[in-house]
C-alpha cells in the first residue's frame, strides 16, 4: 500500500498551481519534446563543452552539488535554473529509477526527505511520484514537483548549463535512451568510480555522453588505476578524491595534465579532499586553505555546495572567462 501524504491547499492554491505547472514541471512527460540550443545560449554552451576538455584553464569551470539547494528544493528545475542564473557551468544530479523504469533525479533511494511522499522510490509508479511535491532543506513542501531525467535534460539546455550524472552508471542504457532522445549527449558527464575493466560493456549504452571516472587516492593502487582509465577509455576528465593529501599523486599532478587529463575536485564534503572543502573556504573565511590549495593541485573545475562563494572567488583571481560574466544575473 503506498505511504503519501495528501496536501490540502485552500483553491485559490490549486489555481496558482495549475497557472504555475510548466514552471514546477518543466515538459510534463506529454508534451516534452526535444529544443535546440536557444541561440543566446549556445556560444555559451560551446564554450563550456569546449573548457570541458582542456587540461589546463585559466578558467576554473564550477559546478553545483544538487543545483542552487540553499534557495530551491534540491535535484529540482528551479535549483537548476537558479544555479545557471547564478553562472555556474555545470549542475550535479543524482538519479534513481521508479518501479516502472522511468529515470527521476533524486539524491535519496527513499522518498521522505525531499518530499511529501514516503517509502522506496522503486516501489513506486511514476504516476504515483509525479503527484508528489518536492521539499526545499527538509522542511515544508514547496509546489515543485520531482523531474525525470528527460526534463531535467531539457531544462539544462533551455538554461545553458552542462549536467554531470551522479549515483547513475547502472541505468547507463536508459539514460543512454534519453540523452539520444532529448539530443543532449554532449552536454552530459556521466559519473562512476567502477572499476575500468566493468566498464568496457557499459559505457557504449551512454550513446557517446561524456564520462567521468573517479579515482580515490586512499585505494587499492590508485595511480595504476589511473593507468588503467586512460589505457581503456583515454578519459578527458578525471574526478581525484582523497581523505589524506599524503598521496605521491600530489609530488606531480601536471603529469595527469600532461596526459590531457582535467583534474576535477570535490570539495563539498571534506571526505573528498582531505578537509580542503567548501566550509573550510566560507564559513571558516580561509578559502586559500581549500580552494587555493587545490587549485595549486592543478584542479581546473570544482564540485561544490557553495557555487556563488566560489564564483566570486574565481573571479577575484582572474580564474573565470569574463565570457561568463554576463550569465551571471542572481
Amino acid at each position: 500500500m503506498m505511504h503519501i501524504k495528501n496536501i490540502f491547499f485552500l483553491p485559490i492554491l490549486t489555481l496558482v498551481f495549475l497557472s504555475n505547472s510548466a514552471f514546477d514541471r518543466g515538459d510534463s512527460p506529454s508534451r516534452a519534446r526535444t529544443i535546440a540550443y536557444p541561440d543566446s545560449l549556445s556560444d555559451k554552451l560551446n564554450f563550456l563543452i569546449s573548457e570541458l576538455k582542456k587540461p589546463k584553464s585559466d578558467h576554473v569551470m564550477v559546478v553545483a552539488h544538487r543545483g542552487d539547494w540553499r534557495n530551491a528544493p534540491e535535484n529540482s528545475i528551479l535549483a537548476l535554473k537558479y544555479a545557471a542564473e547564478m553562472g555556474v557551468d555545470m549542475v550535479e544530479v543524482d538519479l534513481k529509477k521508479t518501479k516502472d523504469n522511468v529515470l527521476v533525479a533524486m539524491h535519496d533511494s527513499q522518498l521522505d526527505r525531499t518530499t511529501t511522499g514516503k517509502g522506496e522510490v522503486k516501489d513506486f509508479l511514476w504516476s504515483d511520484l509525479e503527484k508528489l511535491y518536492l521539499r526545499k532543506g527538509g522542511a515544508g513542501p514547496t509546489r515543485h514537483r520531482i523531474p525525470t531525467l528527460k526534463e531535467y535534460m531539457l531544462a539544462a539546455k533551455k538554461y545553458g548549463v552542462l549536467v554531470n550524472i551522479d549515483k547513475a552508471i547502472d541505468y547507463a542504457e536508459e539514460i543512454g535512451i534519453v540523452l539520444k532522445e532529448t539530443k543532449t549527449e554532449d552536454i552530459a558527464l556521466v559519473k562512476s568510480g567502477m572499476d575500468p575493466d566493468e566498464l568496457t560493456e557499459i559505457l557504449p549504452l551512454l550513446n557517446n555522453a561524456h564520462f567521468l571516472p573517479v579515482v580515490g587516492l586512499d585505494g587499492h593502487k590508485p595511480l595504476e588505476k589511473i593507468d588503467r582509465y586512460l589505457q581503456k577509455f583515454k578519459p578527458f576528465i578525471m574526478e581525484i578524491s582523497f581523505q589524506t593529501d599524503t598521496s605521491s599523486f600530489f609530488k606531480n599532478p601536471e603529469a595527469l595534465q600532461a596526459r590531457g587529463v582535467k583534474i576535477w575536485n570535490t570539495s563539498c564534503s571534506p571526505r573528498w579532499c582531505a578537509g580542503h572543502d567548501d566550509e573550510i573556504a566560507v564559513d571558516f573565511e580561509d578559502p586559500e586553505s581549500s580552494w587555493g590549495w587545490l587549485l595549486n593541485k592543478r584542479a581546473t573545475i570544482f564540485l561544490t555546495d557553495r557555487p556563488k562563494e566560489l564564483l566570486d572567488y574565481l573571479e577575484e583571481k582572474k580564474l573565470r572567462n569574463p565570457i561568463m560574466k554576463k550569465y551571471r544575473v542572481r
